[in-house]
Protein backbone atom coordinates (compact mmCIF):
# COMPACT_ATOMS: atom_id res chain seq x y z
CA UNK A 1 0.00 0.00 0.00
CA UNK A 2 1.29 3.46 -0.89
CA UNK A 3 0.73 6.17 1.73
CA UNK A 4 1.33 9.91 1.12
CA UNK A 5 4.42 11.30 2.86
CA UNK A 6 2.20 13.75 4.80
CA UNK A 7 0.08 10.90 6.21
CA UNK A 8 -2.97 8.83 5.38
CA UNK A 9 -5.58 10.76 3.37
CA UNK A 10 -3.38 13.87 3.17
CA UNK A 11 -2.84 14.38 -0.54
CA UNK A 12 -1.99 18.09 -0.33
CA UNK A 13 1.54 17.58 -1.70
CA UNK A 14 0.25 15.48 -4.61
CA UNK A 15 -2.48 18.03 -5.35
CA UNK A 16 0.00 20.93 -5.29
CA UNK A 17 2.25 19.07 -7.72
CA UNK A 18 -0.66 18.29 -10.05
CA UNK A 19 -1.79 21.94 -9.93
CA UNK A 20 1.69 23.14 -10.88
CA UNK A 21 2.04 20.69 -13.79
CA UNK A 22 -1.53 20.77 -15.12
CA UNK A 23 -2.12 24.51 -15.28
CA UNK A 24 -5.17 25.96 -17.06
CA UNK A 25 -4.03 26.92 -20.60
CA UNK A 26 -6.38 29.92 -20.84
CA UNK A 27 -4.83 31.46 -17.73
CA UNK A 28 -1.35 30.98 -19.15
CA UNK A 29 -2.42 32.43 -22.52
CA UNK A 30 -4.02 35.58 -21.06
CA UNK A 31 -1.03 36.31 -18.81
CA UNK A 32 -3.25 38.45 -16.59
CA UNK A 33 -1.65 40.19 -13.63
CA UNK A 34 -3.40 39.64 -10.31
CA UNK A 35 -3.11 41.84 -7.24
CA UNK A 36 -4.16 40.13 -4.00
CA UNK A 37 -5.46 42.21 -1.11
CA UNK A 38 -5.74 40.28 2.14
CA UNK A 39 -8.75 41.64 4.04
CA UNK A 40 -9.30 38.41 5.99
CA UNK A 41 -7.65 39.66 9.17
CA UNK A 42 -5.14 36.77 9.11
CA UNK A 43 -1.69 37.36 7.59
CA UNK A 44 -1.19 33.67 6.82
CA UNK A 45 -4.31 33.64 4.64
CA UNK A 46 -2.85 36.13 2.16
CA UNK A 47 0.38 34.19 1.85
CA UNK A 48 -1.49 30.89 1.40
CA UNK A 49 -3.70 32.38 -1.32
CA UNK A 50 -0.73 33.91 -3.13
CA UNK A 51 1.13 30.57 -3.04
CA UNK A 52 -1.91 28.64 -4.30
CA UNK A 53 -2.52 31.10 -7.14
CA UNK A 54 1.09 30.85 -8.28
CA UNK A 55 0.87 27.04 -8.19
CA UNK A 56 -2.19 27.28 -10.44
CA UNK A 57 -0.32 29.44 -12.98
CA UNK A 58 -1.65 32.89 -12.06
CA UNK A 59 0.71 35.88 -12.36
CA UNK A 60 0.42 37.37 -8.86
CA UNK A 61 2.14 40.75 -8.94
CA UNK A 62 1.43 41.96 -5.41
CA UNK A 63 0.10 40.95 -2.02
CA UNK A 64 -0.97 43.69 0.35
CA UNK A 65 -2.69 43.71 3.72
CA UNK A 66 -5.94 45.68 3.90
CA UNK A 67 -6.38 48.22 6.67
CA UNK A 68 -9.85 46.86 7.49
CA UNK A 69 -11.32 43.36 7.60
CA UNK A 70 -13.93 42.47 4.97
CA UNK A 71 -16.20 39.45 5.24
CA UNK A 72 -16.80 38.96 1.52
CA UNK A 73 -14.23 37.96 -1.10
CA UNK A 74 -14.42 40.19 -4.17
CA UNK A 75 -12.90 40.26 -7.65
CA UNK A 76 -12.39 43.50 -9.54
CA UNK A 77 -11.53 43.14 -13.24
CA UNK A 78 -9.49 46.15 -14.33
CA UNK A 79 -9.04 44.97 -17.94
CA UNK A 80 -10.46 42.43 -20.34
CA UNK A 81 -9.13 39.06 -19.17
CA UNK A 82 -12.37 37.05 -19.21
CA UNK A 83 -11.01 33.54 -18.64
CA UNK A 84 -8.78 34.48 -15.73
CA UNK A 85 -11.62 36.49 -14.18
CA UNK A 86 -14.03 33.58 -14.62
CA UNK A 87 -11.71 31.01 -13.02
CA UNK A 88 -10.85 33.29 -10.08
CA UNK A 89 -14.52 34.09 -9.48
CA UNK A 90 -15.41 30.39 -9.46
CA UNK A 91 -12.44 29.26 -7.35
CA UNK A 92 -13.04 31.84 -4.64
CA UNK A 93 -16.84 32.25 -4.87
CA UNK A 94 -16.04 35.94 -5.26
CA UNK A 95 -18.50 38.73 -5.90
CA UNK A 96 -17.48 40.62 -9.04
CA UNK A 97 -17.21 44.40 -8.62
CA UNK A 98 -17.15 46.90 -11.46
CA UNK A 99 -14.86 49.59 -10.04
CA UNK A 100 -11.17 49.46 -10.96
CA UNK A 101 -8.95 49.41 -7.90
CA UNK A 102 -5.30 48.72 -8.83
CA UNK A 103 -2.90 48.80 -11.77
CA UNK A 104 -3.18 45.01 -12.20
CA UNK A 105 -5.51 43.30 -14.67
CA UNK A 106 -7.51 41.83 -11.77
CA UNK A 107 -7.73 42.54 -8.06
CA UNK A 108 -8.73 39.73 -5.70
CA UNK A 109 -9.69 40.91 -2.22
CA UNK A 110 -9.78 38.02 0.25
CA UNK A 111 -12.48 38.34 2.90
CA UNK A 112 -12.65 36.61 6.26
CA UNK A 113 -15.14 34.05 4.91
CA UNK A 114 -13.19 33.16 1.77
CA UNK A 115 -13.54 29.70 0.24
CA UNK A 116 -11.25 28.33 -2.45
CA UNK A 117 -12.63 25.60 -4.69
Amino acid sequence: MIVPKEGINNYSEVQAYADSVLQEPYILKEKATVAVINASGKAATGIAVQTKLKELGYNVTSLTEATAVATQTTLTPNSSKPFTAYFLQKRFSATVLKTASTGSDLTLTIGSKYVIK
